[in-house]
């Protein structure tokens, strides 16, 4: 994965990396969501 220069680690900045944890588990359901109506649409 590439790195850039605004990107922060855990210990640097616990509140941001916290917002990107939720957000990235937001996504994943966001996904497993869009996928499920598109194999009910299919039937």
């Amino acid at each position: 994965m590439e790195t850039y220069k605004n990107s922060y680690t855990k210990d640097e900045d616990r509140l941001l990396w916290e917002l990107h944890e939720i957000r990235h588990r937001l996504q994943k359901k966001k996904k497993r969501q869009i996928i499920g109506r598109n194999k009910q649409r299919s039937i």
